[in-house]
């Protein structure tokens, strides 16, 4: 629980440094995205991650406590809360890889004549696909709590109830 207090300091921390960093930007045209830019984006979605990663680790039937005994919730509301924190991160996941697209679109990384900066960018970009998978897996683990899909996801388009295995295993029994 120490960690889940942590990390909402460092949410709050994150998302502050992403309002300096957009107000301070005014001359920046609005159509371009910057390295730091993608990179404040991810280190939220990265922070909102790890915090529901945690709430759902915690024990059930226990409140949530840091070890100076704050309550950050109570023993009804973590599972709840925790589904809350994965919604803003879906959200925030979304529109980093909108801004990774933006960014693609535009060329970044592929004009800089400079080999280091378009490695930034790369590295970038396989910080945002990691983090993705990171979402990924919250989301299976929150539908293994409900007991049904995961988060966002639909059944198939004629109505019916699709297999609930994984693709992996449908694979395996047809070959």
């Amino acid at each position: 629980a120490d960690a889940a207090g942590a990390y909402l300091q460092a949410l709050e921390h994150r998302q502050k440094e992403l309002r300096r960093y957009k107000n301070s930007n005014n001359d920046h045209p609005k159509d371009s995205v910057s390295l730091a830019d993608l990179t404040r984006h991810r280190k939220i979605v990265e922070t909102l991650i790890l915090l529901t990663e945690e709430l759902l680790a915690c024990p059930a039937g226990h409140d949530v406590v840091t070890e100076t005994k704050a309550v950050i919730c109570k023993a009804a509301d973590r599972i709840s809360l925790a589904q809350s924190y994965y919604e803003q991160t879906q959200q925030a996941q979304q529109e980093t890889v909108l801004l990774m697209a933006q960014a693609a679109a535009k060329g970044a990384g592929e004009k800089d004549s400079k080999i280091a900066k378009k490695k930034e960018w790369e590295q970038e970009k396989e910080n945002v696909c990691f983090a993705s998978t990171l979402v990924m897996g919250v989301g299976l683990q929150l539908a293994a709590l409900d007991g049904g899909e995961p988060p966002n996801t639909s059944s198939s388009q004629n109505g019916e109830e699709e297999d609930s295995k994984p693709p992996a295993t449908k694979k395996a029994k047809k070959g």
